[in-house]
């Protein structure tokens, strides 16, 4: 199987943009919620404003983890992107090394 690291970088692109999304979807929230505090004075407020920032809370919680995920998707799949061109790198290496020495054996001949 071969690595790709394009896909690889991709899908931790899709992280990161997941993140985004949750952020902007906990500030549209929050704004919801100030639009209501502002314009509802009810009792049942103090509840909603607690459940809103417990909300809120986890989708940051939930942003921050996939922003982690996406950068360590990143360093890994660099990490063996780099390996896999040390190793092609050392068997061409080996290659042409094991040629000079045919060759030098066949002109000793």
């Amino acid at each position: 199987m071969e690595f790709n690291l394009h896909q690889a970088l991709s899908q931790a692109k899709q992280f990161s943009e997941l993140a985004s999304t949750l952020r902007n979807n906990k500030n549209s929230i929050i704004s919801l919620k100030n639009s209501l505090d502002y314009n509802w004075k009810g009792t049942e407020m103090v509840h909603m404003d607690h459940a809103v920032a417990t909300i809120a809370n986890d989708l940051s919680k939930i942003a921050s983890q996939l922003e982690v995920l996406s950068n360590d998707i990143s360093a890994a799949a660099s990490e063996i992107n780099r390996e896999i061109a040390e190793e092609k790198a050392a068997a061409a290496k080996a290659e042409v090394e094991a040629k000079a020495a045919a060759d030098k054996a066949l002109t000793l001949e």
